[in-house]
């Protein structure tokens, strides 16, 4: 037969394994949510990466372009010194 102890015991181990349970799809859940959060994050992450590249690749070309133009303005500068 069983005694009040004997019931006090058994609601405690449910009462565990509930907890147990409950632990587990929090657990579950955060875990969901962090492998979401990652995705999305990647994915902006390599939008950003690639635009970063694209300004890069124009600064380059700027540059160069300045380059050619300064280089264009010295030799013209150099012809009028002659030409006095």
């Amino acid at each position: 037969m069983a005694t009040q102890g004997d019931n006090s015991a058994s609601k405690e181990c449910k009462g565990s394994s509930e907890a147990n349970a409950t632990t587990e799809n929090t657990d579950n859940a955060i875990l969901q949510a962090i492998n979401g959060l990652k995705t999305e994050f990647s994915s902006k992450l390599d939008g950003l990466l690639s635009a970063v590249n694209s300004v890069k690749s124009e600064l380059t070309r700027c540059q160069k372009r300045i380059s050619e133009t300064e280089e264009r303005i010295s030799n013209g500068e150099d012809d009028v010194v002659e030409l006095n």
